[in-house]
C-alpha cells in the first residue's frame, strides 16, 4: 500500500485511515467504517488520496481480527484503475451507441441478439427486451432471407465485413428497408465472438425518389 500511495512506511503510520481518502467521500468512507466493525465486506471502486493529491480507485477487503485480545482490522487494498477505466469507457460507449440515429443490434456469434439501441427500437417498433434472445433473421423479410441469407452467413463465416440493403418487417407488418453493414467482433485473442449490426433506415427516401420520377414521368408526357 506504501507504493500504490507513494508514502513512506513511516509516514503511512502517522496517518489516519480516513486521511489516505479525499474530503468529499468523508461520509461514504465514515459509513464503511462502521459497517465494518459488525461485519467483513468488500467495499468496491472506493477513492483513495495519494500522497501526490491524485485519486485512485481501490476495491478494500475488510476482516476483522483478534490481536493479543485486541481485535483490529485489516483491509486489503486492490487498485483497480484499469478495471475503472474499462468500465468508463464502456460505459461512453454505450451511452454514444444510444445516441446514434442508426440502429445497432449486437448479435453474438450464432447470430442471436444480444443487444439493441434505441434506435432500433424507434425504427423497428420492437423493444430491446422483445428481440433479445431471438435470431437475427427474425425480422428480415422473406425476400431478404431468401436473396441474403446465404450470402450473409458465408460473409460472416468468413468474418469478412457485409453490406447491402435488407428489408425487415416493422412490428406494425410494414416494411422497412435498410441500408445495413455487418462487421465481426473479435476478443483480444482474435476470436470470433459476435456481430455488430448498423443498419440505416432509408423507406422514405426511396419513397420520395419513386414520387420525383413518377412526376418526371408526368412533366414528359405533359409536355
Amino acid at each position: 500500500i506504501c507504493q500504490m500511495l507513494g508514502y513512506q512506511q513511516e509516514e503511512l503510520l502517522r496517518l489516519r485511515p480516513r486521511d489516505i481518502h479525499p474530503p468529499w467521500s468523508e461520509d461514504e468512507t465514515e459509513q464503511h467504517f462502521q459497517d465494518q466493525k459488525t461485519a467483513d465486506k468488500t467495499v468496491e471502486n472506493h477513492p483513495v488520496l495519494k500522497k501526490d493529491g491524485t485519486i485512485t480507485p481501490v476495491d478494500i477487503d475488510t476482516v476483522t481480527l483478534t490481536i493479543e485480545g485486541i481485535p483490529v482490522q485489516v483491509g486489503v487494498f486492490r487498485d483497480v484503475t484499469e478495471r475503472s477505466r474499462a468500465e468508463e469507457n464502456r460505459r461512453l460507449l454505450s451511452s454514444a451507441v444510444q445516441q446514434v440515429q442508426e440502429s445497432i443490434i449486437v448479435t453474438d456469434s450464432r447470430g442471436t441478439i444480444k443487444f439493441a439501441n434505441s434506435a432500433f427500437e424507434k425504427t423497428t417498433g420492437f423493444t430491446a427486451q422483445e428481440v433479445i434472445g431471438k435470431s437475427y433473421t427474425f425480422q428480415l423479410s422473406r425476400q431478404s432471407t431468401e436473396q441474403h441469407s446465404s450470402r450473409i452467413t458465408s460473409m460472416l463465416n468468413a468474418r469478412l465485413v457485409w453490406t447491402g440493403r435488407l428489408v425487415s418487417i416493422h412490428k406494425n407488418g410494414n416494411e422497412i428497408t435498410e441500408d445495413t453493414t455487418i462487421s465481426p467482433v473479435l476478443n483480444q485473442q482474435e476470436e470470433l465472438i459476435g456481430w455488430i449490426w448498423i443498419r440505416r433506415d432509408v423507406t422514405e427516401d426511396l419513397f420520395k425518389e419513386k414520387l420525383q420520377r413518377q412526376s418526371q414521368k408526368l412533366e414528359a408526357l405533359g409536355r
